[in-house]
């Protein structure tokens, strides 16, 4: 092997170990987020605002806000069946108070339990 394809090799891993690590992060998330669903007997929907980065040497190369979108939340409130219990993960540093407004009038009007998780901050 040549020293320039052993240098692609060495290139092309840095470079798809921390997407395959960012992947590795996201499912273990959600494996949480089922087990907790499948513990407490109820649909677990998270919002949850965080900065994360994908680094290259240990320098930022992408960084991204990972933010549940309203609509997502909403979607998920609404299809949730109005006897199961909600547990909705609140971690985020504010937002739009529209936003905020529309989630808590849909928690509100959900017939079903509705538990309000702060894991950080809110």
């Amino acid at each position: 092997m040549s020293f320039e394809g052993l240098l692609l090799i060495i290139a092309i891993c840095m470079i798809s170990f921390p997407i395959a690590r960012q992947r590795y992060i996201e499912i273990l998330r959600r494996r949480a987020l089922v087990s907790m669903e499948k513990k407490r007997h109820s649909r677990v929907i998270s919002l949850i605002h965080r900065e994360e980065s994908i680094n290259l040497f240990g320098i930022p190369v992408v960084k991204f806000l990972n933010m549940n979108d309203l609509e997502e939340i909403m979607r998920a409130i609404q299809l949730t069946d109005p006897t199961t219990p909600i547990d909705f993960i609140l971690h985020t540093p504010g937002g739009l108070y529209l936003a905020a407004t529309q989630i808590a009038r849909a928690l509100k009007d959900h017939s079903g339990k509705v538990t309000i998780f702060v894991p950080h901050y809110a």
